[in-house]
């Protein structure tokens, strides 16, 4: 991949490894660096949930990045980055019926099932900078999932029947995201740009409280101004979640 001036330090490949997010944390790398695997064989979403990918077929890769932003509103990275995503798959997908949701808080639907997940990950540089190892994982090309999440996944190639160049959609997304990164600057510009894309209040949902095994029933009621989404129970109380707090069931 080419190395735009101003823009990627370096970029480093690796035809197999575990994970991109593992990697970029465990060695020396400079801000603005890119790890990309071919295969990755052990990759992981939230909450340590297992990213699922086809050797060679789609986009396993993290960006290492270091941002001054205040503590409490690192998550805004993770709502930043779906956006990026989005707007670099609405670009390059074929065909006009396609529908893309964000759905909260880091994954990407096409037309119901899920295309794209988002692990980030922090590090402290300073009171005022920390270091953000941003894990994206993206079906391109890949044709068949194994039977446990075949009702839940899909991939590009399967949805529009075309076979993509995965580089093209990487250098899109790596375009994008330093040409908008001021943006983070501005959490709440962040929060109502994404809610413009995801699920709208009254969606059904089924979710559970991290750790816990209950699955819970609710329905969307909204998401405030700095993008903690808030649940009407079936009791018809309002629970406000913040990321990490709960994991949907698809």
């Amino acid at each position: 991949m080419k190395i735009k001036d101003g823009i990627l330090k370096e970029v480093i490949y690796f035809e197999e490894i575990d994970s991109t997010n593992h990697y970029s944390k465990n060695n020396d790398l400079k801000s603005d660096t890119l790890v990309i695997a071919g295969n990755q064989t052990r990759g992981r979403g939230r909450l340590n949930h297992s990213w699922i990918s086809s050797p060679y077929k789609n986009l396993t890769f993290t960006i290492t990045k270091d941002i001054k932003i205040e503590p409490l509103n690192t998550h805004i990275v993770n709502f930043y980055v779906s956006l990026i995503i989005l707007t670099a798959l609405r670009n390059i997908v074929k065909g006009d019926d396609n529908e893309f949701i964000l759905k909260w808080p880091n994954d990407i639907i096409l037309n119901g099932k899920k295309i794209s997940g988002i692990l980030t990950e922090t590090s402290d540089i300073s009171s005022e900078c920390k270091r953000f190892f941003i894990g994206i994982g993206i079906n391109v090309n890949q044709e068949i999932f194994p039977e446990e999440i075949k009702e839940k996944a899909t991939s590009l190639f399967i949805e529009t029947n075309f076979i993509y160049e995965p580089e093209l959609i990487l250098k899109r997304i790596i375009d994008y995201f330093y040409q908008f990164i001021e943006l983070i600057e501005n959490p709440k510009e962040v929060i109502h740009i994404w809610r413009q894309f995801t699920y709208p209040p009254g969606k059904p949902v089924l979710f559970r409280v991290s750790e816990e095994k209950e699955i819970k029933r609710a329905v969307i009621y909204g998401y405030d101004e700095i993008g903690a989404i808030i649940l009407k129970n079936q009791s018809g109380e309002l629970e406000k979640h913040f990321s990490g707090e709960i994991s949907f069931i698809y």
